[in-house]
């Protein structure tokens, strides 16, 4: 039951990017000297992201504490993380 629980998750996380939805947050912290930050998600989940993991388009604009920005949810071994963050 278990390995079918995770395939359902694993698609329905492939038909939420197809869909091009994102999920939606707010800059809670961002150190650009350590290269880290961490978004609020309107879940109020606390994300970490590496600023490697801002969208390309986005990387010369600067992110601010209380920016408001979309982002995909990617899932890791020590806990979600944001990725393709985009400033909204």
């Amino acid at each position: 039951m278990k390995n079918k629980a995770s395939f359902i998750k694993i698609l329905s996380e492939k038909i939420k990017l197809q869909r091009g939805s994102m999920d939606k947050g707010i800059i809670k912290m961002i150190d650009s000297s350590k290269g880290f930050g961490f978004i609020l998600s309107e879940d109020e989940d606390e994300l970490y992201f590496n600023l490697q993991d801002i969208h390309p388009k986005f990387r010369g604009t600067s992110l601010h504490e209380g920016d408001q920005v979309g982002f995909d949810l990617k899932r890791e071994i020590k806990g979600d993380r944001a990725v393709n963050i985009q400033k909204l």
